[in-house]
């Protein structure tokens, strides 16, 4: 060992590689599986890629937002409607985080149904007016 720290550094630089491509190859999977999911309404798409990049985990930090704004990108792009979550609420300890935390773990035994009712909650036309979602879209 040199003591110039270069071997730590060359293996960081390997593992990040390494971590970069094993999101790149989630990423990949997850959009792939969009297809499969043609017969879903377009919120269970979106709840579905939704929790799926949740998981993939690209970021430190802000992984729920990301994964919030890429399926409302995909709902905004199919359904012209998007998700308007209370971001103020859902980022710190709250009723609101809570239930989401909680919704986000159904879903981790393909127990959809809870992050769907969310989704559904918050579901916007535009900025102020909700959706009213009606049963068997």
């Amino acid at each position: 060992m040199s003591g110039d720290g270069r071997g730590g550094f060359a293996a960081q630089t390997r593992r990040l590689e390494s971590l970069g491509i094993q999101i790149n190859d989630q990423l990949a999977q997850l959009f792939a599986n969009l297809p499969y999911w043609h017969k879903l309404s377009r919120v269970e798409q979106s709840v579905r890629l939704h929790h799926g990049a949740v998981h993939i985990h690209p970021f430190e930090n802000g992984n729920g937002r990301w994964s919030r704004m890429l399926a409302n990108i995909w709902l905004k792009q199919t359904e012209d409607k998007f998700v308007r979550w209370p971001e103020d609420t859902i980022a710190c300890l709250s009723p609101i985080r809570e239930e989401y935390l909680v919704a986000i773990k159904a879903a981790d035994e393909y127990d959809f149904a809870p992050l769907i009712d969310l989704h559904e909650r918050f579901l916007r036309d535009d900025l102020f007016n909700p959706v009213r979602v009606q049963e068997n879209q």
